[in-house]
């Protein structure tokens, strides 16, 4: 059902794993790159060793508690991340960047206690420019990073992709953050 936001799969990849396909397609277009995958679930016990072995952490799941999970090991491994998530017109987009000091993380800016809905994405439905978009902007983030470019930390990038308006929010680290309150390296 998701086909259509996937830019790297096609009707032939249907009933195989998107993550196995993703890399093989990867592959193909750069062979000399390193391609780490795994079709299995990202939980508490896989996360800490592929995020300690990454430069960057692009978060992209559909799960409120798999993002704060995320963000948790980031903080505490001190590696950037970039979150995105989309829904029907929506979009959002925020950057974290636990090595310095006064970036907000995620749980800055959605409390990790509080209860969300979440609902598979095809219970709202997703309009499928959106997520291309947020996902050009995610790459942007991620690649200034990378390249040592200051990247837009402690800011909520919100996209309108019915109204095409961007709005960004300055998230200020939150003293009682349960994250990264203690977070000074």
């Amino acid at each position: 059902t998701n086909l259509p936001r996937q830019i790297i799969f096609g009707p032939t990849n249907i009933g195989k794993k998107k993550v196995l396909v993703g890399r093989n397609y990867l592959k193909k277009m750069s062979p000399k790159i390193n391609v780490f995958s795994e079709p299995v679930q990202a939980n508490s016990e896989n996360l800490p060793e592929w995020i300690s072995s990454a430069d960057i952490v692009l978060e992209c799941s559909d799960t409120f508690q798999t993002k704060q999970l995320v963000n948790k090991l980031c903080v505490q491994l001190h590696r950037p991340l970039v979150v995105a998530a989309a829904i029907q017109w929506s979009g959002q987009l925020q950057v974290v960047d636990p090595r310095l000091i006064q970036s907000a993380c995620f749980a800055c800016t959605f409390d990790p206690l509080e209860k969300v809905d979440d609902a598979a994405c095809g219970a709202y439905g997703i309009f499928a420019p959106v997520v291309g978009t947020v996902g050009v902007l995610q790459a942007s983030e991620a690649l200034k990073i990378l390249a040592g470019i200051e990247a837009n930390v402690s800011k909520l990038l919100l996209f309108n992709g019915l109204k095409l308006e961007f709005n960004s929010i300055k998230v200020k680290k939150r003293k009682d953050c349960p994250v990264c309150n203690n977070n000074l390296n």
